[in-house]
């Protein structure tokens, strides 16, 4: 049997009507956050709207295909809201005075204001959508970046890393994680040492002995033969001053790390490409970790212009996250 004829069961039928009502709405509130009006932004609530009436008064019998062409409507309203707040959206707001701007920033910080006075530097937006992915992750604080790989460099660069640190890895990792270990990261005299992160017993001694200033795992290997990370977080006990970068991109929310880390661990940061799971529509990743760890990634990133912008974290979507 394909899946094109695989039969949904009636209840797993009107949970999906569900689910994609409850995506139209978080669209609706995402678009209303914005005050600006104009015809625009009116014939895509209307849409919106005219899609959810269509979901709900169409029969619950649903096949492959029904649910294609739901969520290929859906993803077309989800890059109109994307494009309509782009047009809209600018690098920074203007003030009527000082005042107005310092007490506008500190609410950017706290995710209280949509605005931004830089977006490079600060804004409030991302702000909310971080603090809307750690509470769903289960972790303290979040930070948007972004790439993928830009989680990884982030994190190296905040801890300074010099000639002779050592940092400690799986025997094969994500491609592009190897690329950048070897080529950019040797050559500054920093040794990478690799170990099979199956083998727990080994891990540990190995973490132990050499005491690296990092260890950048991967919660499982994206390679054909599968290695899954075993013994974490035994092995932050064995060594004191490792810091530990845990890739969590192949898992997302299927592994959350900070159900077993406390939140406030200073040591642990868990990051992942958005694109893997949680968006198709833009590149992007996130760092998840306690808020102190988390500002000392973010002042790295906003200093080297890594921070997610918001022409395109306006292709993200609440509901989705």
């Amino acid at each position: 049997m394909t899946l094109q004829e695989f039969p949904l069961r009636k209840e797993d039928e009107s949970e999906t009507i569900k689910f994609v009502c409850q995506l139209l709405e978080g669209l609706q509130r995402e678009i209303n956050h914005c005050k600006h009006q104009s015809p625009i932004k009116e014939k895509l609530l209307n849409d919106i709207r005219e899609f959810q009436y269509q979901c709900q008064d169409r029969s619950p019998e649903l096949d492959y295909q029904d649910w294609c062409n739901l969520w290929h409507s859906y993803q077309s309203l989800v890059l109109r809201k994307g494009n309509f707040l782009n047009e809209i959206s600018t690098f920074a707001h203007t003030y009527p005075s000082m005042e107005a701007f310092w007490d506008d920033a500190k609410a950017q910080v706290l995710g209280e204001s949509p605005n931004t006075y830089w977006d490079t530097y600060e804004h409030g937006r991302r702000r909310q959508l971080e603090q809307i992915l750690a509470n769903t992750y289960g972790s303290e604080s979040a930070l948007l970046v972004n790439t993928g790989m830009s989680t990884i460099a982030v994190v190296v660069g905040m801890l300074n890393l010099s000639q002779g640190s050592k940092i400690l890895t799986g025997e094969r990792c994500y491609f592009e994680t190897s690329d950048y270990l070897e080529r950019y990261l040797v050559p500054r005299g920093i040794e990478i040492i690799r170990v099979p992160v199956d083998n727990t017993l080994l891990l540990n001694e190995t973490i132990k002995n050499l005491q690296p200033q990092l260890a950048i795992f991967e919660t499982v290997t994206n390679v054909p033969d599968v290695t899954a990370l075993l013994g974490f977080p035994d092995c932050l006990g064995v060594s004191p001053n490792t810091f530990f970068l845990i890739d969590n991109s192949v898992q997302s929310h299927l592994t959350k790390w900070f159900s077993l880390v406390e939140k406030s661990c200073s040591r642990v940061l868990v990051a992942e490409s958005l694109g893997k799971y949680l968006t198709h529509e833009t590149m992007g990743g996130v760092i998840y970790g306690s808020k102190e760890t988390v500002e000392r990634a973010r002042n790295f990133a906003r200093a080297t212009g890594q921070q997610l912008q918001e022409k395109s974290f306006n292709y993200l979507c609440e509901a989705e996250l």
